[in-house]
């Protein structure tokens, strides 16, 4: 698992947000950080929703560890 690898600071713009339970939307390209999230999606049974030229938009679960502030 690359969950602790995926740290979502630099797309995630509200802190509350880490602490999300449930399914979200990714969108990816075709970068090695959207690799290894395309890889846990996977995993985890996420569905493409949309797969065209210019990216992918996923729905799955939350892959990155969330903070123990969360609890």
């Amino acid at each position: 698992s690359y969950n602790k690898f995926v740290i979502p600071r630099t797309w995630l713009s509200r802190p509350s947000w880490y602490c999300i339970n449930g399914e979200v939307l990714y969108y990816t390209k075709d970068g090695k950080a959207d690799k290894i999230i395309e890889s846990e999606l996977k995993s985890k049974n996420g569905k493409i929703l949309y797969n065209g030229a210019e990216g992918k938009i996923w729905l799955g679960p939350v892959i990155w560890s969330k903070p123990k502030w969360c609890n």
